[in-house]
């Protein structure tokens, strides 16, 4: 195995892919983020899953605001109107747990630790979705292509 050219104190896999700070030396969690796509029923046998989109690895401050959490994924998916729900392991994508407050945040904390104090950390990773909240009047062309859809079912 070759040896990392950076001194040990620098050598982590988060440092390398974005800039630290004095505020940055916080425990971090790292999430995966998915955004972009849609919650679909699969043809076959009616289970939900989730279509197109991107996945991104985000990491966060352990102690982040809901703030602080909702604008660093804002511009990790490059739209400012968004909800934040995430899905606990081995749950469907129809129990999906809505963040926005504060306390929603620190609850998933909490769940971010219990999960991965009972299993393999690579298991334990819980799922962030990003979903665009339409403004009133405002129609994306997949909702509106659904509906269309809806209707000639």
């Amino acid at each position: 195995m070759a040896s990392s050219i950076l001194p040990p104190e620098l050598d982590n896999d988060s440092l390398a892919s974005s800039p630290r700070s004095e505020y940055d030396s916080q425990p971090r969690v790292r999430f995966m983020c998915t955004f972009g796509g849609r919650i679909l029923p699969r043809p076959p046998d009616n289970q939900l899953c989730y279509v197109g989109g991107d996945n991104r690895m985000v990491a966060v401050h352990r102690h982040t605001t809901f703030a602080s959490l909702l604008s660093k994924l804002a511009k990790l998916s490059g739209k400012s109107n968004i909800s934040v729900k995430y899905q606990l392991p081995n749950e469907d994508l129809d129990a999906l747990i809505s963040v926005s407050t504060d306390e929603d945040v620190e609850n998933m904390m909490d769940e971010y630790d219990r999960v991965a104090l009972n299993q393999n950390p690579r298991a334990s990773r819980l799922r962030l979705f990003l979903f665009t909240n339409n403004v009133a009047g405002e129609e994306d062309n997949d909702s509106r292509a659904s509906s269309i859809s809806s209707l000639l079912d």
